[in-house]
């Protein structure tokens, strides 16, 4: 009997192992799966914020366009009466650009702190890797 039992410990030793190594391949996963939600989590927040910038940048152009298109005339003619004409579209023109240049430099800073590298997820796949070398060790 006592060869026996040699044989049923060596095998509940390898069922243990077995199953440890089953064990830590499933937490493996789900860590991995939930890093890599974590990560589409981030890459989306940053595309929204960067598409939010990128329509501000469009729409200061757009409206630095069409507004100084329709007050650009009208306010011309309004100085003409005071100034030669061409010196009354070069005031215009400069203030519509300046409006203009200001809308582009707010959507710009906007998209400047936008981020597309997922800090969070890669700072939490370090921590795997260092938990996976630790218990390896």
């Amino acid at each position: 009997m006592s060869e026996d039992a040699g044989p049923a410990r060596e095998d509940a030793g390898d069922t243990s192992l077995a199953a440890m190594l089953a064990r830590f391949f499933a937490d493996a996963e789900t860590l991995l799966v939930q890093e890599l939600m974590l990560m589409r989590a981030e890459i989306a927040e940053s595309a929204g914020e960067l598409a939010r910038g990128a329509a501000m940048i469009i729409g200061g152009l757009a409206v630095t366009f069409v507004g100084g298109l329709a007050v650009a005339a009208s306010v011309v003619i309004l100085l003409s009466k005071l100034m030669p004409a061409w010196a009354a579209s070069v005031v215009v023109g400069a203030l519509i650009c300046a409006v203009g240049l200001a809308l582009v430099i707010r959507g710009r800073r906007l998209t400047s702190r936008v981020s597309l590298v997922p800090a969070q997820t890669l700072q939490s796949l370090r921590e795997t890797g260092e938990w996976v070398r630790k218990e390896f060790s």
